[in-house]
């Protein structure tokens, strides 16, 4: 291959990066740690989820599926971020999630292969033990 030839593709890879470089940062981000080595399934996903936030009673059997955390983008509504939270339990097949903590964390966003400096934010994070109610 000649130089110019290899310059060329160079310059046209280098390009393909610049124009698809990603964000990072300006979504929420879900998180999920299974708790038992089978996956879980279900043929129907429950039909709501049910919270218990931290120090509230759980006087009722479960069977533990996982944790999860859900942390808000940048303009993340609260209500929309416990939906999401929800959303994310019913999908491993929770009915419920127990022991739930609200936390802040210092987030950034940006764009990557661009020389501006990200910009942070104080993101809600929720995180508990998503279960299955008996």
């Amino acid at each position: 291959m000649m130089k110019s030839e290899m310059i060329k593709i160079l310059v046209i890879s280098a390009s393909a990066i610049v124009l698809q470089s990603c964000s990072y940062g300006a979504y929420v981000n879900e998180t999920f740690t299974p708790l038992t080595e089978a996956v879980p399934t279900c043929e129907k996903q429950p039909e709501q989820v049910e919270l218990y936030f931290d120090g509230e009673k759980t006087d009722f059997d479960y069977v533990k599926i996982g944790l999860i955390q859900i942390e808000g983008a940048i303009n993340t509504q609260q209500a929309e971020l416990i939906e999401r939270f929800k959303k994310l339990a019913k999908s491993k097949c929770a009915n419920a999630i127990i022991g739930i903590k609200k936390v802040y964390k210092t987030r950034e966003q940006g764009l990557i292969g661009i020389d501006e400096k990200p910009e942070a934010y104080t993101s809600e994070v929720f995180y508990g033990i998503a279960v299955n109610k008996s």
